[in-house]
């Protein structure tokens, strides 16, 4: 149930008055922001509140891309490769064991759902261990 009157939509265009109770020390570092970037204070939280909204979406699926492949060429440029971007996921932050576990299965977890939507011959993760391609050379 809400609280007060009755919420009624306006026009996307309509300058709207709202009123709200903040802390003290979240008034100040706005107040600062909004003299910082010399605009009125309700235009700065305006501003702040539209970025917020706006998209989840920072990066555009080309960017993402991008940044993929720019992170797996800096790794390889310095012998990490693939195995330096798992220690920097695995490492970074200096986890405890319980946090290395965790990131641990959810790795593992991609990886499984990678597989899985997308099999690659001769690889199969839920056995542990990659299976072996048959050369035919093997004796009989």
């Amino acid at each position: 149930m809400a609280l007060g009157r009755p919420r009624v939509a306006r026009d996307p265009n309509e300058r709207v008055p709202l009123s709200l109770r903040i802390r003290g020390a979240l008034f100040n570092e706005l107040s600062a922001r909004a003299a910082e970037h010399d605009r009125p204070l309700g235009n700065e939280i305006e501003l702040i509140l539209e970025k917020a909204t706006a998209s989840d979406e920072v990066l555009t699926p080309e960017q993402k891309w991008f940044a993929l492949e720019a992170i797996a060429a800096f790794f390889a440029a310095f012998g990490g490769g693939e195995g330096g971007i798992v220690r920097l996921l695995m490492r970074r932050d200096e986890p405890d064991d319980d946090e290395r576990r965790w990131r641990f299965e959810r790795i593992r977890g991609a990886l499984l759902n990678e597989i899985a939507n997308n099999p690659i011959p001769g690889i199969n993760l839920a056995a542990g261990e990659p299976e072996q391609q048959s050369t035919g050379d093997e004796a009989a």
